[in-house]
């Protein structure tokens, strides 16, 4: 089976926030670009795409960054292959 990048780059994000969604914090993309040595804008583009498909949860400021926003057994790779597909990545 074929795993595009893109998919890749969304499981890695959706893995290393799976702890935020019983701790409900909120963390930074680059911390976790940096990490997994992720492309900074590119992560921001999954991290967009995921928002608006209610896989994630945003927040600005000091305290800002991304959380998951759905119980993480519940986020299938089908779903994520979905999202990603039907998403522009703006």
């Amino acid at each position: 089976m074929y795993i595009s990048r893109k998919t890749d780059y969304a499981l890695i994000l959706i893995g290393a926030l799976k702890p935020t969604f019983h701790s409900g914090e909120f963390v930074p993309l680059k911390l976790i670009a940096r990490q997994y040595k992720l492309p900074g804008a590119y992560t921001e583009k999954l991290a967009g795409a995921l928002k608006r498909a209610g896989i994630l949860k945003a927040r600005i400021g000091k305290n800002g960054g991304y959380r998951l926003a759905r119980e993480p057994k519940h986020i299938t790779l089908q779903s994520i292959v979905e999202i990603l597909q039907t998403q522009p990545m703006v």
